[in-house]
């Protein structure tokens, strides 16, 4: 059987419609699981832990990472034709891909990894990866573009369109930050994770779909009031964790006005300025006590140890441990 033949693991996050992406909630596992087998189908694979966000039936935007290996000369089944764009980002090379649009063969030839392939759904798009595969699949419905385009006051987008095969540094970027919680994790790390999820769909907006900000959007930023209220709430819910729409409800401002507004006056996004908080924080528990590892994790918000360490030293160049033993006081 195929699906026993190909080996992958698969986790999504996805964030629904219908309600704001920044306050959507953890859903059953069963529903992850749904989703999953769905995807997973049309690569001939068994479904694998997937993580969602909001309602699998009103989906607008998931990110799901898909590996595997199919067997030589295996065709991909036809997805189901929507009103969607289906944007894959390569983690690795693939020595040699074909790609077809309904009978047509769209392209045939290698993928390096950070290459991208953008397809319509009603395209009915099959493909024949040959060997290992390692790759994150977004979809993005038309219906999102409508209403990202509407909330920046731009026009509608037509479609999204990228050079087959051509490396995405930005993607790249924004999809190897986004990988780590493509698993289970706690509501403190969601800030982090729909964040980053918004910055692909605004990339893919504006670099895919040529979708360009009204002019009234550019300067925007907080009032002292607004600024100084917001930074408060964050710090009170460093550890637990805030939604974005909450902290734009609490400046009296749209989820978009706050995000643009708050980088625009602090220099970083909400999540950026959360994360530079959250190890500042660690570096004052591990300089002046001796509390342990996984607790300063959890106190100062991250999900975990090593969720913890591999923020730290992102950040500041040395694990914190390393960096306890040469701080402290």
């Amino acid at each position: 059987m195929l699906q026993t033949a190909m080996t992958d693991r698969r986790r999504s996050l996805v964030l629904a419609t219908g309600q704001s992406v920044a306050s959507a909630e953890p859903l059953k596992s069963s529903s992850a699981e749904a989703f999953g087998q769905r995807l997973g189908a049309h690569f001939h694979a068994k479904a694998a832990p997937t993580v969602l966000l909001g309602t699998p039936q009103h989906i607008s935007f998931a990110a799901t990472r898909l590996t595997g290996s199919i067997p030589a000369g295996t065709r991909t089944a036809t997805i189901p034709a929507e009103e969607t764009f289906s944007v894959m980002l390569q983690l690795r090379a693939i020595e040699s891909h074909k790609l077809w649009l309904g009978n047509r063969e769209a392209y045939s030839g290698p993928y390096i990894p950070g290459s991208v392939s953008v397809v319509d759904l009603e395209d009915n798009p099959t493909a024949c990866p040959s060997g290992p595969f390692d790759s994150l699949h977004f979809y993005i419905p038309r219906a999102t573009l409508d209403d990202l385009a509407a909330e920046h006051g731009a026009r509608r987008i037509d479609a999204l369109s990228w050079p087959r095969a051509t490396y995405d540094p930005v993607a790249m970027t924004l999809g190897s930050r986004l990988l780590p919680y493509l698993v289970s994790r706690p509501q403190r790390t969601f800030l982090v994770a729909t964040h980053v999820a918004l910055e692909l769909l605004l990339h893919f907006a504006q670099t895919y779909g040529g979708m360009r900000r009204s002019p009234a959007e550019v300067g925007v930023a907080l009032s002292p009031w607004q600024e100084r209220r917001a930074k408060e709430i964050l710090v009170a819910n460093a550890a637990s964790g805030i939604s974005i729409d909450a902290l734009a409800a609490h400046c009296h401002l749209s989820r978009g006005h706050f995000i643009r507004a708050f980088k625009n006056s602090t220099g970083v996004p909400p999540h950026r300025w959360l994360l530079e908080y959250r190890v500042q924080k660690a570096k004052n528990l591990l300089a002046l006590t001796a509390t342990p590892l996984p607790q300063i994790a959890i106190a100062c918000g991250f999900a975990d140890q090593a969720h913890l360490t591999r923020t730290f030293k992102g950040q500041v160049g040395t694990p914190p441990a390393a960096w306890r033993r040469q701080n402290k006081f």
